[in-house]
């Protein structure tokens, strides 16, 4: 049960939530991207209740990592478009950059269209 929990996050800032197995670091980014509500207490973000921020506009906001990496019995492109089923080639491309694979995928025979 998370309890007193208080923090600020400037604009633009990368926060990591780190800590030891237990601690709560699931229930909070739970609690962040509304997969489920407080039971006692409210969160605010840029001084507003969550709870009156709409969940598409709330989670288009968020990134979360997760520590599992699943994937799908399909090419690295339509593993990669999961998260955006309706992203172009090149946004799909720009994903893959940005996570530092696309290099080594082009070094692949069939690049992201490689099987997983």
């Amino acid at each position: 049960m998370l309890r007193d929990i208080s923090f600020t996050v400037a604009p633009g800032e990368i926060v990591a939530i780190v800590g030891a197995s237990g601690t709560g670091k699931t229930t909070l980014l739970n609690l962040l991207a509304r997969f489920y509500d407080p039971t006692e207490g409210r969160i605010f973000v840029d001084g507003r209740d969550l709870q009156t921020i709409s969940i598409h506009s709330l989670r288009n906001s968020l990134a979360v990592v997760p520590q599992d990496i699943e994937l799908f019995s399909t090419t690295v492109r339509e593993n990669i478009r999961y998260g955006r089923v309706n992203a172009t080639g090149a946004e799909v491309e720009q994903a893959a950059n940005d996570a530092h694979v696309l290099e080594f995928m082009n070094d692949l025979p069939g690049g992201l269209d490689t099987g997983c």
